[in-house]
């Protein structure tokens, strides 16, 4: 399989690191994932659009190792699905920002100490269902409060689904951008 993320992009960055993916094609998108075969660690990949299930399976597909990640499911409970996966933790909703906060909070803590990431899937499906001031004060506290629990931070979006404040606020933020 041809990888499709630029790996230059990849080299130096900072030990503490936030990286946006940026993708409007579904496809493309799925091939950021390589992203857990180039980082050391055990990670998180909060789901904001598909359920864990279905992203691992693709991914298994894609002939990525999922082994050393852990899920934030927001889909499976609201869609009341059956198609369970280890190491998953099931929310009710993909809106709910102090649910969604803690349940970051405690999969983390379920993984090994030291350097982790976190893969925020699809964050433009979080940020839609709040305002703008809401969202932006949201990414400032969820950064810091990564950066705290030793998660380097990768947003996967479509600028083109992101308000420009929002946009910017992660232009900001982020150490690296990737367009795909």
């Amino acid at each position: 399989m041809a990888s499709l993320l630029p790996h230059k992009d990849l080299v130096n960055l900072p030990k503490d690191f936030t990286l946006v993916v940026n993708t409007s094609d579904p496809h493309k998108h799925l091939h950021s994932y390589e992203l857990i075969d180039w980082l050391p660690t055990e990670g998180v990949c909060l789901l904001l659009n598909r359920t864990s299930y279905n992203l691992k399976n693709m991914l298994n597909i894609l002939g990525f190792d999922t082994h050393k990640l852990y899920f934030i499911d927001t889909i499976s409970k609201r869609i009341d699905s059956k198609l369970k996966t280890d190491r998953t933790y099931y929310l009710h909703t993909n809106k709910d920002l102090n649910q969604i906060s803690n349940s970051i909070e405690k999969v983390s803590s379920l993984m090994p100490s030291g350097d982790k990431f976190i893969i925020i899937d699809s964050l433009h499906n979080l940020l839609m269902h709040h305002d703008e001031k809401t969202s932006l004060n949201f990414l400032d506290f969820i950064n810091q409060r990564l950066r705290l629990l030793r998660l380097n931070r990768i947003y996967l979006t479509d600028f083109n689904k992101l308000k420009p404040s929002i946009k910017n606020k992660l232009l900001k933020i982020s150490d690296r951008i990737i367009h795909l």
